[in-house]
């Protein structure tokens, strides 16, 4: 599964996806959501870091964890981990833990 997300064809499929269309759903979410603040989010699944990015720009604190992309495009601030989620532990609670765009269900088998 690596293999994909490392390849072109990944690149050329989602090439339409950018950092204004994550900033855009960040901030509808956000309006709904109405987090304390200081808020926790975790982006699982974060692949390059489009939606941890915009988390961060609206001042959450925010973690990212993806077993197949080793250094996401990610800002100071951001705590990035190379984990399989099955497995990883965080060490801290979240408001939001948001799968924004990533193939989540994958390892869902191995679950049960």
């Amino acid at each position: 599964m690596q293999e994909w997300f490392a390849s072109p064809y990944y690149s050329l499929l989602y090439a339409h996806r950018n950092d204004e269309e994550a900033r855009r759903f960040i901030q509808v979410l956000l309006r709904f959501l109405r987090l304390p603040s200081p808020a926790y989010a975790l982006d699982a699944g974060c692949g390059e870091g489009r939606y941890a990015r915009a988390l961060a720009e609206a001042g959450l604190i925010v973690d990212a964890v993806d077993v197949a992309v080793s250094a996401p495009h990610l800002p100071p601030g951001v705590r990035f981990y190379m984990q399989d989620l099955q497995v990883w532990e965080p060490d801290r609670e979240y408001h939001l833990i948001g799968s924004f765009f990533t193939s989540f269900g994958l390892g869902a088998q191995a679950l049960g």
